[in-house]
């Protein structure tokens, strides 16, 4: 929140993102008294999520499909 005037943003730790396998959306933040400040672009995340979301929507769907035929048998 440092900047916005604002207390407790909700967000994602860069260093944490970056271990995380994020790292394309992680760069470096300048920063007066930080000499290791990093910054996340947590928008470069939308279609990762959609896609994930996506995904999970056919598993689920098929799964659905799955537990039909074997309680119809």
């Amino acid at each position: 929140g440092e900047g916005s005037g604002e207390k407790n943003v909700s967000g994602f730790v860069a260093q944490e993102a970056e271990t995380a396998g994020f790292g394309e959306f992680v760069g470096d933040w300048k920063h007066s008294t930080l000499s290791d400040a990093k910054s996340f672009a947590q928008g470069g995340l939308i279609p990762v999520l959609t896609k994930a979301i996506q995904e999970l929507s056919t598993e689920l769907e098929a799964a659905k499909a799955r537990i039909k035929t074997l309680e119809d048998a």
